[in-house]
């Protein structure tokens, strides 16, 4: 027959249950960041641009010594095909951002909020981007749409301080399907 724990041992042990059970939630909160709402003034860019092949687009304004510091970015389309699609968000210094996929997802997904606006086309210089795409695109019949894309950022939805770059690549990538790229919004 076992005898009772005194009080002390019982004390220890709770507390050692409690920094367990804290640090297990520790590491399972670690990876999924919880954002909210921010509210922000953003421009839009109408680009209509039919992507059937893997394409990159140079981001950059006028001043090409100017340091951009982008905020958010997002994207709407539509999908065609029963391909995957991928835009990726590269700033050119070695960190690249999911912006969309349709590729099946797997494992946990964070918890995002999304950047509110009332996505005004952009009125001053300053605020618009240059984008222009590395290869040469090509129209054509793009067949039936299996997928719209509204406004979504994966990744992208805020920024982090240290994604700020001269210029950005936006990567379309693009297999046994074709996107359409109607516009991008962002925030500088």
């Amino acid at each position: 027959m076992s005898k009772p724990l005194p009080t002390w041992e019982k004390i220890t042990l709770l507390g050692a249950w409690f920094a367990l059970l804290g640090g297990l939630t520790w590491l399972v909160m670690d990876n999924p960041s919880i954002t909210g709402f921010v509210p922000t003034e953003t421009s839009v860019q109408v680009l209509d641009l039919e992507i059937s092949k893997t394409t990159d687009f140079e981001i950059s304004t006028d001043d090409p010594g100017l340091l951009l510091n982008l905020k958010s970015f997002r994207v709407w389309g539509t999908v065609y095909g029963s391909g995957t699609v991928s835009v990726w968000l590269d700033n050119t210094r070695g960190s690249k951002l999911l912006v969309y996929s349709n590729k099946p997802k797997s494992g946990f997904e964070s918890i995002t909020g999304m950047v509110i606006s009332n996505d005004s086309p952009a009125t001053q210089l300053r605020d618009t981007l240059n984008i222009a795409s590395a290869n040469p695109l090509e129209s054509g019949n793009l067949g039936t749409a299996t997928g719209l894309v509204e406004g979504v950022c994966t990744e992208t939805c805020v920024l982090p301080e240290a994604f700020l770059s001269e210029k950005y690549s936006l990567i379309v990538e693009v297999e046994d399907a074709a996107f359409k790229l109607e516009r991008v919004s962002y925030e500088i």
